[in-house]
Protein backbone atom coordinates (compact mmCIF):
# COMPACT_ATOMS: atom_id res chain seq x y z
CA UNK A 1 0.00 0.00 0.00
CA UNK A 2 1.06 3.48 -0.99
CA UNK A 3 0.88 6.59 1.30
CA UNK A 4 1.36 10.27 0.31
CA UNK A 5 3.79 11.57 2.25
CA UNK A 6 3.96 15.30 2.84
CA UNK A 7 6.52 17.67 3.81
CA UNK A 8 6.72 18.17 7.69
CA UNK A 9 4.11 15.10 8.08
CA UNK A 10 5.74 12.80 10.87
CA UNK A 11 5.58 8.77 9.92
CA UNK A 12 4.23 7.44 13.14
CA UNK A 13 5.92 3.43 13.55
CA UNK A 14 3.13 2.15 15.53
CA UNK A 15 0.48 3.14 13.22
CA UNK A 16 2.15 1.33 10.31
CA UNK A 17 2.30 -1.75 12.38
CA UNK A 18 -0.96 -1.43 13.26
CA UNK A 19 -2.13 -1.44 9.47
CA UNK A 20 0.07 -4.24 8.84
CA UNK A 21 -1.11 -6.28 11.37
CA UNK A 22 -4.61 -6.55 10.09
CA UNK A 23 -4.41 -9.82 8.31
CA UNK A 24 -3.43 -11.39 11.31
CA UNK A 25 -5.97 -10.41 13.21
CA UNK A 26 -8.09 -13.87 11.64
CA UNK A 27 -5.28 -15.75 13.03
CA UNK A 28 -5.26 -14.61 16.90
CA UNK A 29 -9.48 -15.02 16.60
CA UNK A 30 -8.20 -18.74 16.22
CA UNK A 31 -6.33 -18.77 19.35
CA UNK A 32 -7.72 -20.55 22.28
CA UNK A 33 -5.65 -18.60 25.06
CA UNK A 34 -5.87 -14.92 25.10
CA UNK A 35 -3.49 -13.44 22.51
CA UNK A 36 -2.44 -10.15 22.00
CA UNK A 37 0.11 -8.08 19.78
CA UNK A 38 2.01 -4.97 21.34
CA UNK A 39 4.37 -2.84 19.58
CA UNK A 40 6.85 -0.07 20.23
CA UNK A 41 8.30 1.89 22.70
CA UNK A 42 5.90 1.09 25.88
CA UNK A 43 4.40 -1.99 24.19
CA UNK A 44 1.70 -0.43 22.75
CA UNK A 45 -1.63 -2.86 21.88
CA UNK A 46 -2.13 -3.49 18.25
CA UNK A 47 -4.55 -5.91 18.06
CA UNK A 48 -6.25 -8.94 20.40
CA UNK A 49 -8.63 -11.09 20.34
CA UNK A 50 -11.64 -12.22 22.23
CA UNK A 51 -10.40 -14.48 24.48
CA UNK A 52 -8.01 -11.48 25.73
CA UNK A 53 -11.02 -8.83 25.73
CA UNK A 54 -12.87 -11.48 28.08
CA UNK A 55 -10.24 -12.11 30.33
CA UNK A 56 -9.33 -8.49 31.02
CA UNK A 57 -12.58 -6.36 30.67
CA UNK A 58 -11.04 -4.13 27.71
CA UNK A 59 -12.27 -3.33 24.32
CA UNK A 60 -9.54 -3.89 22.00
CA UNK A 61 -10.35 -1.54 19.10
CA UNK A 62 -10.91 1.08 22.06
CA UNK A 63 -7.85 0.17 24.06
CA UNK A 64 -5.99 0.27 20.60
CA UNK A 65 -2.31 2.18 21.04
CA UNK A 66 -2.58 2.38 24.87
CA UNK A 67 0.98 1.40 26.45
CA UNK A 68 0.87 -1.78 28.44
CA UNK A 69 1.15 0.65 31.66
CA UNK A 70 -2.56 1.88 30.20
CA UNK A 71 -4.12 -0.78 29.95
CA UNK A 72 -4.43 -1.64 34.07
CA UNK A 73 -3.92 -5.15 33.47
CA UNK A 74 -0.53 -5.67 36.06
CA UNK A 75 -0.85 -5.28 39.31
CA UNK A 76 1.68 -2.37 39.71
CA UNK A 77 3.45 0.45 37.25
CA UNK A 78 6.41 -1.22 38.67
CA UNK A 79 5.76 -4.46 36.99
CA UNK A 80 4.25 -3.15 33.94
CA UNK A 81 7.61 -1.47 33.09
CA UNK A 82 9.33 -4.90 33.89
CA UNK A 83 7.01 -6.56 31.09
CA UNK A 84 7.13 -3.79 28.52
CA UNK A 85 10.60 -3.73 29.20
CA UNK A 86 11.28 -8.09 28.79
CA UNK A 87 8.75 -7.73 25.69
CA UNK A 88 10.89 -4.60 24.18
CA UNK A 89 14.08 -6.95 24.92
CA UNK A 90 12.93 -9.57 22.24
CA UNK A 91 13.96 -12.68 22.14
CA UNK A 92 11.01 -15.69 23.18
CA UNK A 93 9.53 -15.94 26.08
CA UNK A 94 8.01 -19.21 26.81
CA UNK A 95 5.61 -19.43 30.69
CA UNK A 96 6.66 -16.85 32.34
CA UNK A 97 4.76 -16.45 35.66
CA UNK A 98 3.38 -12.78 36.76
CA UNK A 99 0.39 -11.52 38.63
CA UNK A 100 -1.73 -9.67 36.51
CA UNK A 101 -5.20 -7.85 36.81
CA UNK A 102 -8.15 -9.54 35.19
CA UNK A 103 -11.47 -8.70 34.64
CA UNK A 104 -13.53 -6.87 37.91
CA UNK A 105 -10.13 -6.48 39.53
CA UNK A 106 -9.11 -10.38 39.93
CA UNK A 107 -5.46 -10.88 40.73
CA UNK A 108 -3.98 -14.03 38.47
CA UNK A 109 -1.08 -15.79 38.16
CA UNK A 110 -1.14 -15.83 34.40
CA UNK A 111 1.45 -17.63 32.24
CA UNK A 112 2.45 -15.56 29.54
CA UNK A 113 4.64 -16.80 26.26
CA UNK A 114 6.18 -14.14 23.66
CA UNK A 115 7.54 -14.08 20.39
CA UNK A 116 9.18 -11.20 18.34
CA UNK A 117 7.30 -10.86 14.73
CA UNK A 118 8.46 -8.79 11.74
CA UNK A 119 6.26 -6.34 10.13
CA UNK A 120 5.31 -3.67 7.72
CA UNK A 121 6.29 -0.93 10.54
CA UNK A 122 9.28 -2.66 12.90
CA UNK A 123 9.05 -5.09 14.77
CA UNK A 124 5.85 -6.56 17.04
CA UNK A 125 5.24 -8.87 19.89
CA UNK A 126 2.90 -11.92 19.97
CA UNK A 127 1.70 -12.38 23.55
CA UNK A 128 -0.01 -15.20 25.02
CA UNK A 129 -1.60 -15.01 28.25
CA UNK A 130 -3.46 -18.30 30.57
CA UNK A 131 -4.64 -18.14 33.53
CA UNK A 132 -2.91 -20.46 35.70
CA UNK A 133 -5.25 -21.06 38.35
CA UNK A 134 -8.33 -21.88 35.96
CA UNK A 135 -5.91 -24.34 34.38
CA UNK A 136 -6.01 -26.23 37.92
CA UNK A 137 -9.86 -25.51 38.52
CA UNK A 138 -10.52 -27.24 35.52
CA UNK A 139 -7.72 -30.12 36.05
CA UNK A 140 -9.79 -30.41 39.53
CA UNK A 141 -13.33 -30.70 37.58
CA UNK A 142 -11.48 -33.59 35.25
CA UNK A 143 -10.46 -35.24 37.94
CA UNK A 144 -13.65 -35.60 39.58
CA UNK A 145 -15.83 -36.14 36.70
CA UNK A 146 -13.40 -38.88 36.16
CA UNK A 147 -13.97 -40.54 39.26
CA UNK A 148 -17.73 -40.02 38.59
CA UNK A 149 -17.59 -41.56 35.79
CA UNK A 150 -15.36 -44.63 37.29
CA UNK A 151 -18.17 -45.20 39.88
CA UNK A 152 -20.62 -44.98 37.28
CA UNK A 153 -18.51 -47.80 35.24
CA UNK A 154 -18.13 -49.51 38.45
CA UNK A 155 -21.72 -49.91 38.89
CA UNK A 156 -22.62 -50.62 35.70
CA UNK A 157 -20.57 -53.57 35.59
CA UNK A 158 -21.77 -55.02 38.93
CA UNK A 159 -25.57 -54.77 37.30
CA UNK A 160 -24.23 -56.01 33.83
CA UNK A 161 -22.78 -59.15 35.80
CA UNK A 162 -25.93 -59.80 37.30
CA UNK A 163 -28.45 -59.07 34.99
CA UNK A 164 -26.51 -61.61 32.39
CA UNK A 165 -24.97 -64.18 34.71
CA UNK A 166 -28.10 -65.21 36.56
CA UNK A 167 -30.24 -65.93 33.58
CA UNK A 168 -26.76 -67.54 31.76
CA UNK A 169 -26.53 -69.78 35.32
CA UNK A 170 -30.56 -70.60 34.81
CA UNK A 171 -30.01 -71.56 31.07
CA UNK A 172 -27.17 -73.40 31.94
CA UNK A 173 -28.86 -75.84 35.06
CA UNK A 174 -31.92 -76.67 33.21
CA UNK A 175 -29.84 -77.76 30.64
CA UNK A 176 -27.96 -80.19 33.00
CA UNK A 177 -31.05 -81.33 34.37
CA UNK A 178 -32.24 -81.78 31.21
CA UNK A 179 -28.93 -84.22 30.16
CA UNK A 180 -29.54 -86.38 33.54
CA UNK A 181 -33.16 -86.71 33.11
CA UNK A 182 -32.72 -88.08 29.73
CA UNK A 183 -29.37 -90.11 30.97
CA UNK A 184 -32.07 -91.69 33.00
CA UNK A 185 -34.49 -92.18 30.57
CA UNK A 186 -32.13 -93.94 28.27
CA UNK A 187 -32.63 -91.39 25.91
CA UNK A 188 -29.57 -89.94 23.90
CA UNK A 189 -31.40 -88.58 20.76
CA UNK A 190 -31.22 -85.33 22.29
CA UNK A 191 -27.38 -85.51 23.89
CA UNK A 192 -25.47 -83.49 21.05
CA UNK A 193 -28.08 -80.45 21.19
CA UNK A 194 -27.70 -80.67 25.02
CA UNK A 195 -23.87 -80.98 24.80
CA UNK A 196 -23.75 -77.58 22.06
CA UNK A 197 -25.91 -75.96 24.73
CA UNK A 198 -23.53 -76.59 27.57
CA UNK A 199 -20.56 -75.80 25.45
CA UNK A 200 -21.88 -72.34 23.99
CA UNK A 201 -23.53 -71.74 27.51
CA UNK A 202 -19.82 -72.34 28.85
CA UNK A 203 -17.99 -70.21 26.37
CA UNK A 204 -20.67 -67.26 26.22
CA UNK A 205 -19.98 -67.15 30.47
CA UNK A 206 -16.25 -67.33 29.69
CA UNK A 207 -16.62 -64.37 27.51
CA UNK A 208 -18.42 -62.31 29.66
CA UNK A 209 -16.32 -63.14 32.69
CA UNK A 210 -13.44 -62.12 30.58
CA UNK A 211 -15.08 -58.30 29.77
CA UNK A 212 -16.14 -57.73 33.58
CA UNK A 213 -13.02 -58.49 34.65
CA UNK A 214 -10.78 -56.77 32.35
CA UNK A 215 -13.44 -53.51 32.88
CA UNK A 216 -12.91 -53.59 36.47
CA UNK A 217 -8.90 -53.77 35.76
CA UNK A 218 -9.73 -50.68 33.96
CA UNK A 219 -11.69 -48.60 36.54
CA UNK A 220 -9.37 -49.11 39.13
CA UNK A 221 -12.16 -51.78 41.20
CA UNK A 222 -9.90 -54.77 42.32
CA UNK A 223 -8.76 -55.13 46.03
CA UNK A 224 -5.84 -57.48 45.85
CA UNK A 225 -5.45 -59.86 48.94
CA UNK A 226 -1.93 -61.34 48.72
CA UNK A 227 -1.82 -64.73 49.92
CA UNK A 228 1.04 -67.52 50.26
CA UNK A 229 -0.24 -70.17 47.12
CA UNK A 230 1.73 -73.16 46.80
CA UNK A 231 1.42 -73.50 42.74
CA UNK A 232 1.79 -77.25 42.79
CA UNK A 233 -1.96 -78.24 43.24
CA UNK A 234 -3.30 -74.99 41.93
CA UNK A 235 -1.89 -75.85 38.10
CA UNK A 236 -3.13 -79.16 39.22
CA UNK A 237 -6.94 -78.22 39.98
CA UNK A 238 -6.65 -75.83 36.06
CA UNK A 239 -5.05 -78.35 34.51
CA UNK A 240 -7.89 -81.05 36.02
CA UNK A 241 -10.31 -78.75 34.84
CA UNK A 242 -9.20 -77.80 31.44
CA UNK A 243 -8.29 -81.22 30.33
CA UNK A 244 -11.89 -82.41 28.79
CA UNK A 245 -11.68 -79.39 26.48
CA UNK A 246 -8.17 -80.29 25.10
CA UNK A 247 -9.08 -83.94 25.37
CA UNK A 248 -11.79 -82.80 23.14
CA UNK A 249 -9.34 -81.29 20.71
CA UNK A 250 -7.38 -84.11 20.79
CA UNK A 251 -4.61 -82.52 22.28
CA UNK A 252 -2.91 -84.21 25.52
CA UNK A 253 -2.44 -82.23 28.61
CA UNK A 254 0.44 -82.36 31.01
CA UNK A 255 1.92 -80.32 33.78
CA UNK A 256 5.60 -80.66 34.67
CA UNK A 257 6.48 -79.69 38.61
CA UNK A 258 9.96 -78.98 38.20
CA UNK A 259 10.06 -77.02 41.81
CA UNK A 260 7.79 -78.82 44.08
CA UNK A 261 6.37 -77.11 46.85
CA UNK A 262 6.98 -73.38 44.92
CA UNK A 263 4.57 -70.90 47.18
CA UNK A 264 4.29 -67.63 45.45
CA UNK A 265 2.60 -64.68 47.50
CA UNK A 266 -0.37 -63.02 45.34
CA UNK A 267 -3.84 -62.56 44.83
CA UNK A 268 -5.85 -66.21 44.12
CA UNK A 269 -8.30 -64.72 41.88
CA UNK A 270 -5.99 -63.23 39.66
CA UNK A 271 -3.82 -66.17 39.44
CA UNK A 272 -6.78 -68.46 38.91
CA UNK A 273 -8.48 -66.06 36.20
CA UNK A 274 -4.71 -65.81 34.53
CA UNK A 275 -3.62 -69.12 34.22
CA UNK A 276 -7.34 -70.45 33.02
CA UNK A 277 -7.28 -67.65 30.26
CA UNK A 278 -3.53 -68.87 29.41
CA UNK A 279 -4.70 -72.87 29.23
CA UNK A 280 -7.83 -71.42 26.92
CA UNK A 281 -5.79 -69.87 24.82
CA UNK A 282 -3.19 -72.50 24.00
CA UNK A 283 -6.21 -75.15 24.07
CA UNK A 284 -7.96 -73.32 21.68
CA UNK A 285 -4.87 -72.16 18.94
CA UNK A 286 -3.50 -76.01 18.77
CA UNK A 287 -5.11 -78.15 16.29
CA UNK A 288 -2.77 -81.02 17.20
CA UNK A 289 -0.11 -81.93 19.60
CA UNK A 290 0.17 -80.93 23.14
CA UNK A 291 0.15 -78.44 25.71
CA UNK A 292 2.50 -78.46 28.47
CA UNK A 293 2.48 -76.49 31.71
CA UNK A 294 5.29 -76.58 33.40
CA UNK A 295 7.08 -74.76 36.70
CA UNK A 296 10.87 -74.43 37.53
CA UNK A 297 13.33 -72.13 38.29
CA UNK A 298 15.36 -69.90 36.03
CA UNK A 299 19.38 -69.48 37.31
CA UNK A 300 18.39 -66.66 39.65
CA UNK A 301 16.65 -69.11 41.81
CA UNK A 302 13.45 -67.24 40.55
CA UNK A 303 9.92 -68.72 39.73
CA UNK A 304 8.62 -68.92 36.42
CA UNK A 305 5.84 -70.64 35.03
CA UNK A 306 5.53 -71.80 31.30
CA UNK A 307 2.63 -72.53 29.17
CA UNK A 308 3.85 -74.05 25.98
CA UNK A 309 1.53 -75.73 22.94
CA UNK A 310 2.48 -76.74 19.31
CA UNK A 311 -0.29 -74.68 17.79
CA UNK A 312 -0.09 -72.16 15.11
CA UNK A 313 2.22 -69.91 16.54
CA UNK A 314 2.05 -65.83 16.98
CA UNK A 315 3.53 -63.65 13.85
CA UNK A 316 6.67 -61.13 14.38
CA UNK A 317 4.60 -58.71 12.83
CA UNK A 318 1.74 -59.10 15.05
CA UNK A 319 3.84 -59.63 18.54
CA UNK A 320 4.19 -55.82 19.32
CA UNK A 321 0.08 -55.55 19.55
CA UNK A 322 -0.42 -58.82 21.40
CA UNK A 323 -1.36 -57.57 24.79
CA UNK A 324 -3.74 -55.06 23.19
CA UNK A 325 -7.57 -55.59 24.61
CA UNK A 326 -9.76 -56.50 21.36
CA UNK A 327 -6.82 -57.28 19.20
CA UNK A 328 -6.48 -60.44 17.21
CA UNK A 329 -4.09 -61.48 14.48
CA UNK A 330 -6.23 -62.27 12.33
CA UNK A 331 -9.50 -60.03 12.72
CA UNK A 332 -11.56 -60.62 9.32
CA UNK A 333 -15.74 -62.02 9.50
CA UNK A 334 -13.20 -65.34 8.28
CA UNK A 335 -10.93 -65.99 11.12
CA UNK A 336 -10.80 -69.32 12.04
CA UNK A 337 -10.22 -68.94 15.92
CA UNK A 338 -13.13 -67.59 18.03
CA UNK A 339 -12.91 -65.23 20.65
CA UNK A 340 -12.94 -61.41 21.40
CA UNK A 341 -9.36 -60.96 21.80
CA UNK A 342 -9.18 -60.16 25.23
CA UNK A 343 -7.53 -63.57 26.92
CA UNK A 344 -3.96 -62.44 26.91
CA UNK A 345 -4.46 -58.90 27.27
CA UNK A 346 -6.54 -59.99 30.87
CA UNK A 347 -3.94 -62.20 31.59
CA UNK A 348 -0.93 -59.83 31.50
CA UNK A 349 -2.94 -57.07 33.30
CA UNK A 350 -3.46 -59.85 36.19
CA UNK A 351 -0.08 -60.69 36.28
CA UNK A 352 1.32 -57.33 36.17
CA UNK A 353 -0.82 -56.03 39.36
CA UNK A 354 0.29 -58.75 41.19
CA UNK A 355 4.45 -57.84 40.81
CA UNK A 356 4.62 -60.28 37.69
CA UNK A 357 5.80 -60.19 34.11
CA UNK A 358 4.30 -62.11 31.55
CA UNK A 359 6.10 -62.78 28.48
CA UNK A 360 5.12 -64.38 25.29
CA UNK A 361 7.71 -66.50 22.68
CA UNK A 362 6.40 -67.44 19.10
CA UNK A 363 7.20 -68.69 15.91
CA UNK A 364 4.64 -68.75 13.66
CA UNK A 365 3.73 -71.96 12.93
CA UNK A 366 5.76 -73.42 15.82
CA UNK A 367 3.83 -72.99 18.65
CA UNK A 368 4.33 -70.40 21.69
CA UNK A 369 5.41 -70.38 25.30
CA UNK A 370 3.76 -68.06 27.50
CA UNK A 371 6.37 -67.37 30.91
CA UNK A 372 5.28 -65.70 34.25
CA UNK A 373 7.80 -64.57 36.09
CA UNK A 374 6.57 -64.63 39.86
CA UNK A 375 8.10 -62.17 42.27
CA UNK A 376 7.92 -63.91 45.52
CA UNK A 377 7.90 -60.96 47.89
CA UNK A 378 5.37 -59.18 45.72
CA UNK A 379 1.47 -58.78 46.40
CA UNK A 380 0.74 -55.47 47.11
CA UNK A 381 -2.53 -54.27 48.51
CA UNK A 382 -4.79 -52.17 46.00
CA UNK A 383 -8.10 -50.78 47.13
CA UNK A 384 -11.16 -51.01 45.37
CA UNK A 385 -14.42 -54.07 44.97
CA UNK A 386 -13.08 -57.51 44.51
CA UNK A 387 -14.85 -59.58 41.76
CA UNK A 388 -17.70 -61.45 42.82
Amino acid sequence: MLHDVRAGDKIDPWAETARAAEPLKALLEAGFDAMAIFAGEGARLVAANRAFARMFAIDPAQAAGRRLAELGIAADAGQAAALAARLGAGGMVRGARTHLRARAGRRMIALIGAGRIELAGGAAFAVTFRDAGRGRAARARFRAAAQAAGRLKTAFIANLSHEIRTPLNVILGYGELLTEHLEELGDASQSAALEALQRAGRRLGETIGEILDYARLEAGAFELRPAAIELGPLLAAACAEARPAAAARGLSLRLEDAAPGAIVRCDRYCLDAAIAALLRNAIKFTERGWVAVRIDRDRAGGLELAIADTGVGIGADYLARLFEPFSQEQASASRRFEGVGLGLALAYRLVALNDGRLTVHSVKGRGATVTIRFDEAGGRDRSGTRPR
